[in-house]
């Protein structure tokens, strides 16, 4: 089978990077573009070309929720947001996934199986367990349980686990002290 085509929309772009970069690590998935605007992806998406859409919904001018009503109904999405209030919603306009940030590989694998067997091809095979091997794995890269992925200043940041000093629980606040930065990573747990 083929890989389906895909486009990844998400106007945060640390979110927009990591879905990108597990879309390149899946066999079943051949990336065509990253967006940081519904408005900047419609024409590739309009085109027919594209058989995946990975997309956040709150974004500025064009939501994700308003450019899904518009795209061919042939085209799958799944949506990335870090709300969970829009799922029914979501499943009303053609969606096969709805995946929380921040997002692991494991979850995003289980999407994508669904994206795969909704467009007629047998079930990509993942692993959807922790720990499983990782298809297209780079040689050195950090797995995604060695990195922590956090919402600080109204954007999300991937801190490594082994920078991690020691965190700091203040009431529903936590501050992670990162090695070699001066100011702890303050965030809404």
């Amino acid at each position: 089978m083929k890989p389906l085509t895909c486009c990844v929309i998400d106007d945060e772009p640390l979110a927009a990077q990591l879905i990108a970069a597990y879309v390149k690590r899946t066999p079943a998935l051949e990336l065509r573009g990253t967006y940081n605007s519904a408005q900047e992806a419609f024409a590739e998406i309009s085109s027919g070309e594209i058989d995946l859409v990975f997309l956040d919904i709150q974004m500025p001018q064009l939501s994700g929720m308003e450019l899904a009503r518009l795209l061919p109904r042939d085209t799958r999405i799944i949506f990335t947001t870090a709300y969970a209030n829009y799922a029914i919603e979501g499943y009303t306009v053609n969606s096969v996934g709805y995946l929380l940030k921040p997002v692991s590989y494991n979850e995003f694998l289980t999407a994508v199986n669904r994206a795969v067997v909704a467009s007629g091809g047998a079930s990509g095979g993942f692993p959807a367990q922790e720990g499983a091997a990782t298809p297209k794995a780079e040689a050195g890269a950090p797995a995604d349980n060695d990195m922590l992925i956090v919402k600080t200043e109204y954007r999300l940041r991937q801190i490594s686990k082994r920078d991690i000093l020691y965190v700091e629980g203040l009431k529903d606040y936590v501050k992670i002290y990162v090695q070699g930065e001066q100011r702890p990573v303050m965030t809404l747990l």
